[in-house]
């Protein structure tokens, strides 16, 4: 209604625009009923206009509509379809961790395995390496012995080889009472050298075959007749080398308790080291001094003496020095090694003291066992 007035009113007033020129306007036209009809003509255009405009604007709209339905649709398929690619992946996911669980858990028991198997190939090891000290310990005791044993064969057989020299000698030449007298004391020298040479052997394989250390059977002994014996061992050697041995026992019994063959090996070693160093003529001195608590054997010879350097190693397993023998004899190198080894077995200790060129002097000090047991006596009493 309010179109159809406001369209009236417009029309009115062009009406009153257009009077001055209405003498030209033929009279129904200018009837109120022709401006009705008109104006329901123009309203009825303006509707069906507006209709149309409303039609083709909805029928616009649907379509644009239909066809955000339809990208609608196409998103959510590819969404669905995106989903379900998703789920698959998340499946075929949860399976992989699934299956790297299981693998997991079957490593861990490999790694458990194996760390096992690498303890036990350790502890294996261990035992071996072990094993092969010990077998590498038996080779070295082995070669020790061998040496040892060569060391200690050689100057008994050469004192017997000697004294059997002089022994047929003597028998060769036995006219009275003092030629018999002198081959019985050879046989005994000889007969002693070969006991000393045979305890010597049975002590070294006792003790390869037991796999123990040296076990010393002390005995109370004499040391001033223990170096008279060995003396006599070697005066052959130095009968044919022009060298002049001489012995100052100690002013009274020098009583001490050692292994006697041991103790015999200990002064064998220096005589004849003293002895096979030495020049042609020379002379060796042995001295036996007994003091309160311990009893010093010292072998002094005119040799080569020794150098700085021979001093730092004299006494080291297989050591070989600047000096060699002087009559073609044969040199181990075990000699003072094994000097000083029974030293310290039986308590004691050795040394040298040398200037090079002057000759050397070699020492051992063992206790005195008795006069220390006889002084401590002495002491308790006071």
């Amino acid at each position: 209604m309010v179109f159809v007035y406001t369209t009236l009113h417009m029309f009115g007033r062009v009406a009153q625009d257009v009077r001055p020129y209405a003498d030209s306007v033929p009279e129904w036209a200018q009837s109120h009923w022709f401006y009705l009809l008109f104006s329901l003509v123009v309203t009825s255009i303006i509707l069906l206009s507006a209709y149309g405009f409303y039609l083709y604007n909805r029928s616009f709209t649907r379509e644009r509509l239909n066809n955000q339905e339809k990208v609608i649709d196409k998103r959510m398929a590819h969404a669905n379809e995106t989903t379900e690619l998703v789920r698959e992946a998340n499946e075929e996911l949860a399976w992989t961790n699934e299956t790297l669980q299981s693998t997991n858990e079957s490593l861990n028991v490999a790694n458990e395995t194996l760390s096992w198997t690498n303890n036990q190939l350790s502890d294996a090891n261990i035992a071996l390496e072990r094993r092969t000290a010990e077998l590498r310990r038996a080779l070295e005791n082995n070669k020790e012995i061998l040496g040892v044993t060569a060391h200690d064969l050689k100057n008994p057989l050469g004192g017997i080889i000697g004294l059997s020299d002089m022994l047929i000698e003597d028998l060769a030449s036995l006219k009275s009472d003092e030629n018999k007298k002198e081959a019985l004391e050879n046989l005994r020298m000889i007969r002693d050298s070969a006991e000393g040479m045979l305890a010597a052997v049975t002590s070294l394989l006792d003790r390869h075959r037991e796999g123990l250390p040296i076990k010393l059977n002390r005995e109370e002994a004499d040391l001033n007749v223990i170096v008279r014996i060995v003396m006599n061992w070697n005066s052959r050697q130095a009968s044919n080398k022009g060298i002049e041995m001489h012995f100052k026992p100690a002013s009274r019994p020098a009583k001490v308790l050692v292994d006697v063959s041991a103790m015999q090996r200990i002064l064998d070693n220096l005589i004849s080291n003293a002895v096979k160093y030495s020049p042609l003529g020379k002379q060796v001195w042995v001295e036996v001094v007994a003091m309160k608590q311990e009893v010093v054997v010292s072998v002094r010879d005119e040799g080569p003496g020794l150098t700085d350097e021979d001093k730092q190693k004299v006494f080291g397993k297989m050591s070989r020095l600047s000096a060699r023998p002087t009559g073609g004899e044969h040199s181990t190198g075990l000699g003072l090694y094994i000097v000083k080894k029974l030293t310290e077995e039986h308590g004691g200790a050795v040394g040298v003291e040398s200037v090079y060129g002057k000759g050397a002097t070699f020492w051992v000090k063992v206790p005195l066992v008795v006069e220390r047991v006889e002084y401590l006596q002495g002491s308790g009493s006071a």
